[in-house]
């Protein structure tokens, strides 16, 4: 019987208040992320909406709008990495289980992280917008946050993913190799 792998746990800044690509701005103390809060939030596939899509769950999350609202150096470190109100999630991916998806985003996690590549991987919130700014519509200021997409093309480019449960000398090499071969597919767009 093959070895299973452990879970692979993962935190991120998932979405913070600097403006996106699309010109829009996040008000995070406008969000509601009671789901991600209560952990019923799921981290998906690049936006992939399908039952298969679903790589992982989020089990912890927290808005943070200042230094002094960090309660953990993890939280204090994304902070310092964009210094600006943003929403704090931590979860883990489906990758201990037979969920190929979920296996190859933790190959994919394993190899930027072993190889300390400057490809990084990025997160989208994914819910609805109750209301935007009355003074600027490109202001997001109620929404409505459910899950969290894993991506390299995040509309909000100061996001940021990381493995929290990996060292450096892991190997999983030619699993992995497999493993992101399968995932190819991709557009050459999707790489940043």
């Amino acid at each position: 019987m093959a070895k299973k792998d452990k879970k692979l746990w993962i935190d991120m800044c998932a979405g913070s208040e600097l403006k996106d690509t699309q010109g829009e701005t996040l008000s995070v103390e406008g969000a509601d992320i009671s789901d991600l809060e209560m952990g019923r939030g799921r981290l998906n596939d690049n936006h992939g909406k399908g039952f298969f899509n679903s790589v992982g769950r989020v089990t912890e999350a927290k808005k943070i709008f200042k230094s002094e609202d960090c309660d953990s150096d993890r939280q204090r470190y994304y902070w310092e990495k964009i210094k600006a109100p943003y929403v704090y999630v931590k979860g883990y991916l489906y990758n201990d289980e037979d969920h190929p998806n979920a296996k190859a985003a933790a190959a994919i996690m394993r190899n930027i992280h072993r190889e300390d590549a400057t490809l990084a991987m990025k997160a989208s919130v994914e819910g609805g917008v109750i209301s935007r700014g009355i003074k600027d519509p490109t202001r997001l200021a109620r929404t409505k946050i459910h899950s969290v997409a894993l991506t390299f093309t995040p509309a909000n480019n100061a996001t940021l993913v990381q493995p929290l449960n990996l060292d450096q000398s892991e190997t999983h090499r030619e699993s992995d190799k497999t493993l992101i071969k399968a995932v190819r597919h991709l557009p050459a767009t999707h790489l940043q």
